[in-house]
Order: structure tokens, then C-alpha cells, then sequence
């Protein structure tokens, strides 16, 4: 399997993993929560300290291009 195709498949198992955890009424923020606070710390132990601050600056610099889901995914 080549990478982008690797990382297609990730993406989508993770995005179930979420999906069932709303359906399990899980409180979205909750969810949102565990998943931010885990990503942080791959990063935390798999970078260097600078490459763990551009990843936050880049992060930040680019919050405001994430797109939300539909508003039904979340009711």
C-alpha cells in the first residue's frame, strides 16, 4: 500500500472511530478532547523540541482553514 493511501485509510478509520463515539453519546468536546490531548503527545515523543514548536506554530497559523462538520454529524 503506498503511503497516501496508507494515510487515506487512517484518516478514515479514525473518522469512524469518532462517528461511533457520537453515536454513543459521547459529548463531542469530549471526544475532541482525548483525540487533541493524544495527537499532542505522538508529537510530544516523536519530535525534537524545535520540531514540536513548528508543528504548534503551524497549528495555529492554520486554524482558522480546518472545516467543521455538517452540523447533523453532530446532533
Amino acid at each position: 500500500m503506498d503511503p497516501d493511501q496508507a494515510m487515506t485509510e487512517l484518516h478514515n478509520e479514525i473518522n469512524q472511530f469518532i462517528m461511533n463515539k457520537l453515536q454513543d453519546n459521547h459529548a463531542p468536546l469530549s471526544v475532541a478532547a482525548a483525540l487533541i490531548t493524544n495527537a499532542l503527545r505522538v508529537y510530544r515523543t516523536v519530535l525534537t523540541e524545535e520540531d514540536y514548536q513548528s508543528v504548534m506554530e503551524m497549528i495555529q497559523e492554520r486554524r482558522n482553514e480546518v472545516d467543521p462538520y455538517l452540523p447533523t454529524v453532530l446532533q
